[in-house]
C-alpha cells in the first residue's frame, strides 16, 4: 500500500519488472489495434477512442448435438482495421481567427493538415501533448516515460506530421493534443484522441548498459562486517520527526525493509552520468550494510526489482498542489521533489538535487524521517548530503536476517539481543539520543563512502 507523502528539503516520500532508459519517452507506436476510422466534434468530450477489435467467437448452441461438432477454428483478431482519423479545433485561442482541420494516425505517424495558415492566424509554434491514462503509481512509475510536449520541426507549414515512438514498456494510453503557441504569448490547446494506446517493442531481455564514466566496484568495502547493533541504532531506524506529520513530535515506527530476494536497480528518463554514478555510490555501501540484499544494477531490463525515474519536470506537469499538472505526476510545484513509491523511484531532476536520490533511496531501506541533524534522513533543514554512520547503521536494523517487517522497536531489539532496559529506555524517552553516531566500523564505513561520494562530484 503506498504511503503518504512526506516532503523532505525538497523531496516527497511515498509508500516490478523494469527497463533502463536515458531519455523521457513522449510517445509510442501504434495500438494493437486501433479502431476504424472516425469523424469526431471538435469539442473534447467527443473524441475518439482508440480500442481493440474484439475476436469474433461462435454463438452457443441452445441444445447439445446429437454427436459431437468437429472443433471450431479460432477466428483471428483484426490488428488493423485502419487508420485513426478525425478533426480537430481550437476556437477558443486568441488568434486573428479560428484554427481547425484533420488529423491521421497510421503506420506510427501523426498526421495533420490545418485548414488555414495557422502562421498568418497568429499560431507561432505547434507541439503534441500525450499525457498518461495510468497514474504513475498503477504503471510502477512507466507513465513518466509516455509524458510529454514535442515540438514540430515544420513549422510554419499547414501540414505537420509527428511520429510517435514509445520509449516505455508494455502500452500505456495516452490522451493527445495539440499545443499552440500565439503572438499574444499564450498556449491554447486542440484535443486530437481522448485514448490511444503507446505499445512499445523494447526487448526487455536486453543488457542493461551503464554509462563509460561508470564504474560500479560490488567488493569496494568487502573488509566490513556488520557490528552489534545498539539502542540507539534502533530506535533511530524506527523514529520520525517532520513537519508534516499529523501529530507533531516523535512518532514510532516498525520495521520496514524492502522484501524483494535481490534488489536490482536501473535509471530512466532523463538521467545522466551523474545519476547512475550515484546510484553505483549507494549501492555499493548497501551491500556492506544489507548484504543479503545482494544490491547491484540489473544486467537485463527484466531483472530490474526497482526501476528508478529520473525526470526534468516542466511547469506543464506540475498544479500548484504539488501533485502533477498531469494525472498521477510526480512532479511536485517546489520543482526540486522526489519520491519513493514502494515499486519505484522517481526524482525531479531540474534542479540538480543529488541528496535527494540518496534520501528516496533511504526510504527504500526502511528509513523515515528522524530529527536529527547532519543526517541523510532528516527533514527539510540540517540535512546531510550524503549517507553518515547513523542512517547506515540505521539501515542494518531493518535489513537484519534477525528482524522482520512489522516489529516495534522492543521486538525489533529483543530478535538483536539488545537489551530493552537502560539505555534502550532512556532513548525512548529522550528520542535525541538515538542521533548518536554509533562509531566504530560504521564510523569507518560512512567515511570511506563519504569520499567516494564527494569524489562523484569533482
Amino acid at each position: 500500500m503506498r504511503s503518504s507523502r512526506h516532503p523532505t528539503r525538497s523531496c516527497r516520500a511515498t509508500t516490478l519488472a523494469a527497463i533502463a532508459l536515458f531519455a523521457a519517452g513522449c510517445a509510442g507506436s501504434d495500438a494493437d489495434s486501433a479502431p476504424a476510422a472516425a469523424a469526431p466534434s471538435s469539442t473534447q468530450t467527443e473524441l475518439p477512442v482508440a480500442t481493440e477489435s474484439p475476436a469474433e467467437t461462435a454463438a452457443p448452441a441452445t441444445e447439445p448435438p446429437v454427436e459431437p461438432d468437429p472443433p471450431a477454428t479460432e477466428q483471428p483478431v483484426e490488428t488493423d482495421p485502419g487508420p485513426l482519423s478525425g478533426n480537430f479545433s481550437a476556437a477558443d485561442c486568441q488568434l486573428n481567427e479560428p484554427i481547425d482541420g484533420d488529423f491521421q494516425i497510421s503506420d506510427g505517424t501523426l498526421t495533420l493538415d490545418f485548414g488555414t495558415d495557422p502562421a498568418a492566424a497568429g499560431v507561432t509554434g505547434v507541439a503534441l501533448e500525450t499525457v498518461p491514462l495510468e497514474t504513475a503509481y498503477d504503471s510502477r512509475g512507466f507513465s513518466h516515460l509516455f509524458a510529454g510536449r514535442i515540438e514540430s520541426a515544420d513549422f510554419p507549414s499547414s501540414n505537420l506530421e509527428f511520429p510517435l515512438t514509445s520509449s516505455g514498456p508494455g502500452s500505456i494510453d495516452v490522451a493527445m493534443s495539440l499545443i499552440l503557441s500565439t503572438e499574444a504569448g499564450g498556449n491554447c490547446d486542440a484535443p486530437l484522441v481522448a485514448r490511444y494506446a503507446f505499445e512499445s517493442d523494447f526487448d526487455m531481455a536486453a543488457s542493461v548498459v551503464l554509462p563509460a564514466g561508470v564504474s560500479f566496484e560490488p567488493d569496494r568495502y568487502d573488509w566490513f562486517e556488520v557490528p552489534e547493533l545498539s539502542a540507539a541504532s534502533i530506535w533511530y531506524a524506527l523514529s520520525s520527526n517532520d513537519p508534516y506529520q499529523e501529530v507533531a513530535g516523535w512518532e514510532d515506527g516498525t520495521i520496514n525493509m524492502y522484501e524483494a530476494e535481490t534488489l536490482r536497480v536501473a535509471l530512466y528518463g532523463d538521467a545522466e552520468e551523474i545519476h547512475w554514478k550515484v546510484m553505483a555510490e549507494v549501492l555499493e555501501v548497501v551491500r556492506a550494510v544489507a548484504p543479503d540484499t545482494d544490491a547491484r544494477f540489473a544486467t537485463t531490463h527484466d531483472e530490474v526489482t526497482i526501476p528508478i525515474f529520473i525526470q526534468k519536470c516542466e511547469d506543464w506537469q506540475r498544479n500548484s498542489q504539488g501533485q502533477g499538472g498531469i494525472t498521477g505526476s510526480d512532479c511536485n510545484s517546489d520543482g526540486l521533489g522526489g519520491a519513493f513509491a514502494g515499486t519505484y523511484i522517481f526524482l525531479d531532476s531540474s534542479g540538480g538535487n543529488l541528496p535527494t536520490l540518496r534520501h528516496e533511496f533511504g526510504h527504500l531501506l526502511g528509513l523515515k524521517h528522524p530529527k536529527c541533524a547532519e543526517t541523510m534522513m532528516t527533514v527539510p533543514d540540517n540535512q546531510a548530503s550524503q549517507f553518515g554512520a547513523t542512517d547506515l547503521a540505521g539501515f542494518a536494523v531493518h535489513a537484519s536476517s534477525q528482524t522482520t517487517n512489522g516489529m516495534n522497536a522492543e521486538q525489533a531489539a529483543q530478535a538483536l539481543g539488545v537489551s530493552t532496559q537502560g539505555d534502550f529506555l532512556a532513548i525512548e524517552q529522550q528520542r535525541d539520543l538515538a542521533c548518536a553516531s554509533p562509531g566504530g566500523d560504521f564510523e569507518k564505513l560512512a567515511s570511506e563512502y563519504l569520499a567516494v561520494a564527494q569524489s562523484n562530484l569533482q
